[in-house]
């Protein structure tokens, strides 16, 4: 993932100035949320579903 991130940065500050890459999150995820499920890999686990349903249905359309 980190790998991901730095080609993210140097693609949008490449081409659109130094730091950009904060701009651009910011409008791409503008509703994003960061949720911390204790002792849980990067695997969907049952504590993690039902912090994503609720995530889902507070940004429901």
């Amino acid at each position: 993932m980190r790998a991901t991130f730095e080609l993210l940065k140097a693609d949008h500050d490449g081409a659109q100035g130094e730091g950009y890459w904060r701009t651009y999150l910011a409008t791409a995820l503008d509703h994003g949320e960061l949720a911390v499920l204790p002792n849980h890999g990067h695997v969907i686990t049952p504590a993690a579903v039902p912090t994503t349903i609720e995530f889902l249905e507070r940004h429901r359309s």
